[in-house]
């Protein structure tokens, strides 16, 4: 695989990450990652720039996923007198795997920048559209209003 993300890369961030979860978690990311973008798994098909964008989607995946903590609810409750609180955090996983949709789209993009140019008019046309195109404003041609 071109793509190689080592538990030193994400020591820089975060030093307290033990050395077995950071392998763990970095090998889950890539196996997942493979999934939304195939060209992960193709040897020397990928350029310096796609491995670096890479790089950079999975490391912020595997750390927010150590962040994130074990997928557990824990509440917290506390009384003063008459007065109560309870306070309840869940941290359960609600997507289906490590990545966010927006994190898919992202690698698919990268799998996709090598092969191909593409350009996309963020203008938009460069005349105004005719809005009244194909409109029947009075009725069917050679008819006038109210089918007079």
């Amino acid at each position: 695989m071109s793509v190689v993300l080592t538990p030193e890369d994400l020591k820089v961030f975060d030093p307290d990450i033990p050395l077995a979860k950071a392998e763990e978690m970095i090998a889950d990311a890539l196996a997942q990652a493979s999934l939304v973008a195939p060209c992960l798994l193709e040897e020397d098909s990928l350029s310096e720039n796609q491995i670096a964008q890479f790089k950079s989607v999975l490391r912020s995946v595997v750390l927010r996923f150590n962040e994130r903590g074990p997928e557990n609810v824990t509440t917290e409750q506390a009384s003063f007198g008459p007065y109560q609180q309870s306070i309840t955090v869940d941290n359960r996983q609600r997507l289906s795997g490590m990545f966010w949709p927006s994190e898919k789209d992202l690698l698919r993009a990268i799998c996709g920048s090598g092969k191909r140019s593409a350009t996309h008019d963020l203008a938009g046309p460069t005349e105004p559209p005719n809005l009244l195109a194909g409109a029947q404003i009075n009725g069917p041609l050679g008819v006038g209003p109210g089918g007079l």
